[in-house]
């Protein structure tokens, strides 16, 4: 039997997070100069979503772990905003079809948690999460 492709779960949530409440715009590529105190400041706040790691499970059903920073200039807007993506993933994500894929499960691998950043003015908030999905 044929390997299905599976979607690439990067678009699928940079096309989807935003629609949660509180969510600002989300990206899978920073700009290079982000890292810098003088970096682009017109896309904070900001979440970054990567995948990094997981693998296929059999041929219908993939197991993406995504990485989901948020990036602002307040502590507390970064906590919230990565708080209400977590509630997002772990309680209405699981059994709805986003972009022509079924989300079977949604478990916190990293809670929420306060990172060090190269830009002292920016507060980062990372977690990781593992997704169960498959084609609808």
């Amino acid at each position: 039997m044929r390997q299905l492709k599976f979607p690439s779960i990067e678009q699928i949530l940079v096309a989807h997070l935003p629609t949660v409440h509180g969510v600002p715009d989300v990206t899978s590529e920073l700009p290079h100069d982000f890292q810098n105190a003088d970096g682009p400041t017109h896309m904070i706040p900001v979440v970054f979503v990567e995948r990094i790691s997981g693998a296929e499970l059999n041929n219908r059903l993939d197991r993406p772990i995504v990485d989901i920073d948020v990036y602002s200039f307040d502590r507390a807007q970064a906590q919230d905003i990565a708080e209400e993506i977590r509630a997002y993933l772990r309680n209405d994500l699981p059994g709805s079809t986003v972009e022509g894929v079924v989300f079977t499960r949604a478990r916190t691998i990293i809670a929420p948690r306060r990172l060090a950043h190269a830009n002292p003015r920016l507060f980062r908030y990372s977690a990781n999460y593992e997704l169960l999905l498959h084609p609808a």
